[in-house]
């Protein structure tokens, strides 16, 4: 009994340090000011905030989040974003998004093969409703 006391002291001391909650707090914080600042359209914004969760340690969704604002803010370097990124998480609950973000963004360059390829892997099912209408186009 006095083992499993030990432990628990030894947990409810670890967790009650100040370092602990703040991080846990601050990531969430950081989280919710990167997105904030996505969905208002401040890409440049978001991408850096999700670019810093992302670095603090390996997070799928806030490197999903900033492949998605570089795709919308046209960076040079987005379509080895996109690579790199489905390379790694091809699985995503992002990787749609992400796929229909690079053929919009190579369509409008008149890429129209390219396009065509990288929206036959979409998988339509997976995107908003009022992204079908575009897809479907």
């Amino acid at each position: 009994m006095k083992k499993y006391a030990s432990a628990a002291l030894a947990a409810i001391l670890i967790l009650s340090q100040p370092g602990w909650t703040l991080s846990a707090s601050s990531r969430s914080r950081q989280w919710k000011d990167a997105m904030d600042l996505y969905r208002h359209g401040m890409y440049e914004k978001a991408y850096e905030s999700f670019s810093r969760i992302s670095a603090s340690s390996p997070d799928e969704l806030a490197s999903g989040y900033a492949v998605l604002c570089a795709q919308k803010m046209a960076s040079p370097g987005a379509a080895s974003l996109v690579e790199s990124y489905l390379d790694v998480y091809p699985e995503s609950f992002l990787a749609p998004q992400i796929l229909f973000k690079q053929g919009l963004n190579l369509f409008d360059g008149q890429d129209y093969d390219s396009a065509a390829r990288m929206f036959s892997q979409v998988d339509g099912g997976k995107l908003y409703r009022n992204q079908i209408a575009e897809y479907t186009y």
